[in-house]
């Protein structure tokens, strides 16, 4: 016997796929419209999901034509977008009207015969906009995760009586009526609240990007989303949620697998549109004649375009920066071991970078208390905001042995009592400088890293993320994991070397032990070697080989290959 599935909005989009989709697959179709048009294969009736009574009629026109319904399948849908407090309230209600009370309506409607007949199923199409929230659609948002929250729920109310529910969640497609009705919406909307223009703008610019990145190539088409509701619909597991085009997997994993700490760092980082510093707002940086400090004070006034009259660079060697002093950066005098000229030199800074300062004291915390000092006078002085140059993984138990700063400094901030950003940085490619000419020399590098991989990243892009998200005015606390897109173990770094120079390279491993006794016995100060071999500790350990996307997303450009970085720097790489 044919099965028979009613399907909402099926004058186009989502709804008409699926219905020529199940038709041709022998199913009997009720498709229904607001204004019925003719679709070849399928039984066409009105519905309108906000008046009730064609709903009532659409189901018993389908029910008198043949005699049972197996599934329905609400697609009917669109989405309102612009700023919330602009939109009337009459446009609110209607959203939920469509998207919300209009599948209630459905679903009550065919309810009575799937329980008369004991099973049926009913698939709900939601939006990637039901898993996580974008701005300027929150009322879309809102609706969606309503569907949600509903579907979930009556999952649970029907699953007894033998009756399956099911969620369709897609993102991005390459032609649907959806966002033609969604485009008018928005269109319909009053003007623009100044407060909102440049929150606007900015937004407008991220979604612009991502339209972009994904593509035509990368974006589902309506057929491949009926293919997933038709796999719903068949499936007589008791799986709810089945996530339709690949374009927002990122975003739903990011969602589901991970904290909410985790969860909101993420999103901000890649929807929180980046606004400009307010015209009153100082930035400052520490460590601004050292090489990250340099690197961040060139993307601030180059890539984003800060003005030099609201940059305070501090060092200890001023005369270092002469060149930004004459282009109007403010530099100051700061030492770290010295309160008062840190109390001077951050007088009048509303939002200070913290960068981790070259103290290596391994018995002493004198590093810590450098950083402390840092904090407790930039609160003292009034700031508002404090960032900081972290590492990935300092928690208690990390083998790294300066990793103990990192983690007290954090704490140092968390307590502050101000906002902040926390950057957590990986390796750069240029600490591979300081043993791969040696190594190259010898052939041999002697490691106790064993398998673990390193996420890389070259430094001058670590800058242009920081300088970017100083920028871009943060007001809220977060912390952001900087490292590469592609972790390389040792043994895969000896291989793009040679590669790149010719020579081979044979990698000795050692324990912790015996490679600190070989950085003794070459030279090195035990302090140093003991230090060293804790890094190879870390990075077996795993902790330095996470990888994302955030460098790229913060930078807005593509971030240096490891293969790159080898290529350019050959010559020194050979001793020249």
């Amino acid at each position: 016997m044919k099965k028979t599935v009613l399907i909402t909005g099926a004058s186009s989009g989502f709804g008409k796929a699926t219905a020529e989709l199940f038709a041709a697959r022998g199913w009997n179709v009720i498709a229904t419209m607001r204004t019925p048009r003719e679709l070849p294969g399928t039984f066409v009736t009105r519905l309108d999901v906000e008046k009730p009574e064609t709903i009532r009629a659409a189901v018993d026109a389908g029910l008198a034509k043949f005699r049972r319904i197996d599934a329905v399948v609400n697609n009917a849908g669109y989405g309102l977008s612009g700023v919330f407090e602009l939109t009337p309230d009459e446009k609110v209600r209607e959203q939920f009207e469509v998207n919300v009370f209009g599948v209630m309506n459905v679903v009550r409607a065919v309810l009575p015969h799937f329980r008369e007949n004991k099973g049926g199923c009913i698939v709900n199409v939601s939006s990637g906009a039901g898993v996580f929230g974008l701005p300027l659609i929150s009322l879309y948002t809102a609706s969606k995760f309503a569907l949600e929250g509903f579907s979930e729920s009556l999952s649970y109310e029907l699953g007894a009586l033998g009756i399956r529910v099911k969620l369709v969640e897609p993102g991005g497609v390459t032609s649907t009526r959806f966002v033609e009705r969604s485009a008018k919406e928005a269109s319909a909307l009053p003007g623009d609240v100044r407060d909102y223009a440049a929150f606007v703008s900015a937004a407008n610019q991220v979604f612009a990007a991502m339209r972009a990145s994904r593509g035509v190539d990368k974006a589902a088409t309506p057929e491949h989303v009926a293919e997933v509701i038709f796999e719903a619909t068949n499936d007589a597991s008791d799986r709810l949620r089945y996530v339709a085009t690949n374009d927002i997997l990122p975003l739903v994993e990011a969602r589901r697998q991970t904290s909410e700490t985790e969860y909101m760092a993420f999103m901000r980082t890649h929807f929180g549109p980046r606004l400009p510093l307010a015209m009153n707002q100082t930035l400052l940086i520490t460590g601004a004649s050292g090489q990250l400090g340099r690197r961040v004070l060139h993307h601030l006034l180059e890539s984003n375009e800060v003005s030099p009259a609201r940059i305070i660079a501090t060092t200890r060697e001023p005369a270092r920066l002469a060149e930004l002093a004459a282009r109007g950066v403010s530099v100051r005098h700061a030492d770290f071991n010295d309160a008062a000229s840190l109390e001077k030199a951050f007088a009048g800074a509303d939002r200070i970078l913290i960068i981790s300062t070259d103290e290596l004291d391994l018995v002493g915390g004198k590093r810590l208390r450098q950083h402390e000092t840092a904090v407790a006078v930039a609160r003292k002085v009034g700031a508002t905001h404090l960032a900081y140059t972290s590492m990935l993984s300092p928690e208690p138990g990390s083998p790294f042995l300066l990793a103990s700063d990192h983690y007290g400094t954090e704490q140092a901030l968390k307590a502050s009592g101000l906002s902040y950003t926390i950057f957590r940085t990986n390796s750069y490619f240029e600490n591979l400088m300081w043993s791969l000419p040696a190594i190259i020399a010898t052939g041999r590098w002697h490691t106790s890293a064993g398998e673990g991989r390193v996420a890389y990243s070259a430094r001058d892009d670590m800058a242009a993320a920081i300088a970017s998200h100083l920028a871009s005015a943060p007001n809220d606390s977060t912390t952001l994991m900087l490292t590469g897109s592609r972790a390389y173990s040792h043994a895969e770094v000896a291989r793009l070397v040679t590669e790149v120079t010719g020579k081979p390279i044979e990698l000795v491993p050692l324990s912790d032990e015996a490679l600190t006794d070989t950085l003794i016995a070459s030279g090195v100060p035990e302090p140093f070697a003991r230090l060293r071999a804790s890094v190879d500790a870390n990075v077996r350990a795993g902790n330095s080989d996470p990888v994302n996307d955030t460098l790229e997303t913060l930078s807005r450009r593509k971030p240096m290959s490891l293969e790159h970085f080898l290529d350019t720097n050959r010559a020194a790489l050979m001793g020249g």
